[in-house]
């Protein structure tokens, strides 16, 4: 191929003139191999870089959301063990639900203390106002009430669980 201008020979599919450095365009077929177009960019390097950096970044989104979820997650699985769990004595109903039937603006929180692991359960319960808050002992894979208060004096656990779990809070 011939540059138009000079006379030069150019590369076949080349756009600009290796001699005179004129633009060559429309000597160029317009076929969608070369992948040109009047501004001198070839579409298919443009857009292949640009989703390249789109894909990158959305790839980079996802792993960061994945483990910060993760970390969430895994940090407070305790808490989810023992929201999901229930005593032996109320095998049809979950810590989670009976608290969520006597008390509102619940929070569940895991956490360690001198090497030990515990959920604490804090809420305020529907009938009379009254701070709830519950400390669960975990050890193993398995969970106990350590303590139980009701505006800060602390309460029988065999009574108030019956009485969490029956509704008679």
């Amino acid at each position: 191929m011939q540059c138009k201008y000079c006379g030069q020979e150019m590369k076949a599919g080349a756009q600009f003139c290796p001699n005179c450095g004129a633009n060559n365009a429309d000597n160029i077929s317009s076929s969608t191999d070369t992948g040109a177009f009047d501004g001198g960019i070839t579409i298919n390097d443009f857009d292949g870089k640009k989703k390249k950096r789109v894909n990158l970044l959305t790839v980079i989104a996802v792993v960061l959301v994945i483990v910060i979820v993760a970390v969430v997650r895994f940090s407070n699985l305790d808490a989810y063990r023992v929201k999901g769990g229930h005593p032996n004595l109320y095998p049809n109903t979950t810590w989670e639900d009976a608290l969520k039937d006597v008390c509102k603006k619940s929070k569940w929180k895991s956490y360690k203390e001198d090497g030990d692991r515990y959920v604490k359960y804090t809420g305020v319960v529907k009938s009379d106002g009254d701070k709830l808050e519950i400390i669960f002992k975990i050890k193993d894979d398995e969970f106990s009430v350590e303590s139980i208060e009701k505006d800060g004096d602390e309460v029988n656990i065999i009574s108030t669980v019956r009485d969490i779990f029956s509704g008679d809070l």
